[in-house]
């Protein structure tokens, strides 16, 4: 919401009108912004949003920190030491890094409910939820989405890097067995 005649009316970033009926709405609500268009309505005015204006990037400190965490938490995966890999600790601690702490914790507990379903039975790896979690609230939070959609990315980024770890496994057995046969 913006004072933007300086008069004491606040309007949101967009508003769309028929005649007299006006819709105020963010720039960034596509559903509503739709329906308001098939409803006959045009785009009369569009607001800057100064108090929320993102350009979708990260400071330099921010990317070290972020890599930082990712590659910690990486590790973690592999070595399921201190559990610091785990969804909610990541998701968290890269809300902290990027200033949106709130959607960390809620991205970040929704994928912890979920994997504790992943179950790794004998020698199964489970799906890779450092990675989920990272990618997911750098989308959500830097990329501005939602966090259903930050939820709905994470799933199929887990299987991915469950395939990757497989395939780095894989590969490192064969160097197993050289180092075995030159010892």
């Amino acid at each position: 919401m913006q004072n933007i005649h300086g008069d004491g009316n606040l309007f949101p970033e967009i508003g769309y009108h028929i005649d007299e009926i006006f819709s105020y709405q963010k720039c960034t609500n596509i559903p509503s912004r739709k329906v308001a268009e098939k409803m006959g309505m045009s785009l009369r005015e569009e607001y800057a949003d100064e108090k929320n204006i993102s350009n979708g990037e990260m400071s330099g400190i921010q990317i070290i920190l972020v890599l930082l965490v990712g590659g910690l938490a990486g590790i973690e995966s592999v070595l399921e030491n201190s559990q610091f890999e785990r969804p909610l600790i990541v998701c968290t601690l890269l809300g902290l890094i990027l200033g949106d702490v709130k959607s960390g914790i809620i991205l970040g507990g929704t994928l912890e409910m979920m994997s504790l379903g992943w179950m790794n039975i004998g020698a199964a790896l489970p799906p890779d939820v450092a990675l989920a979690g990272v990618i997911s609230t750098i989308l959500v939070i830097v990329g501005k989405q939602s966090i259903a959609s930050g939820i709905g990315v994470a799933i199929p980024i887990a299987m991915t890097g469950h395939i990757l770890n497989t395939f780095i496994r894989t590969i490192a057995l064969y160097f197993i067995h050289k180092a075995d046969k030159y010892a």
